[in-house]
């Protein structure tokens, strides 16, 4: 804060957020929705303060890819100190790609999901609908 200008909110994702709807252009959801054990919720929360044709880029691990399990249980077995990745209470939500964009696309028009660093790392980048999509298919 002593370095930016700006409004800073500490708030949770599960909640309602402290901003009008329709408030945001673009949000930035960066190596976090993986440590949620009910991502949708917050998804959906951040859908509600983007604006109507604002975007959205959301990253997390990808564990579909056999690079990601050789680092995370070995590397950070060894030396990410109280950083247990390999622990479900760390990663409750291990996103595939299938995964990410059955949550993200609850909420969101897909443009482009790509993986970055190996392939270890997925990207998806949305639009917000002008209305919430009815859910289709099984959720996992």
């Amino acid at each position: 804060k002593s370095h930016y200008k700006g409004k800073f909110a500490l708030e949770s994702l599960y909640d309602e957020l402290p901003f009008n709807k329709n408030y945001f252009d673009l949000i930035l959801f960066h190596d976090s929705i993986e440590h949620f054990k009910h991502p949708e919720k917050a998804l959906k929360n951040l859908s509600t303060v983007l604006k109507i044709g604002g975007k959205i880029c959301v990253s997390t691990i990808n564990y579909a890819n056999p690079l990601w399990w050789v680092l995370e249980n070995t590397w950070h077995r060894v030396v990410a100190g109280n950083c247990r990745t390999f622990s479900k209470d760390t990663h409750p939500t291990r996103y595939t790609g299938e995964l990410l964009q059955q949550h993200c696309n609850r909420y969101f028009d897909e443009i482009e999901l790509g993986k970055k660093i190996f392939g270890m790392e997925l990207i998806y980048l949305g639009q917000k609908l002008a209305k919430e999509k009815k859910w289709v298919g099984k959720r996992k």
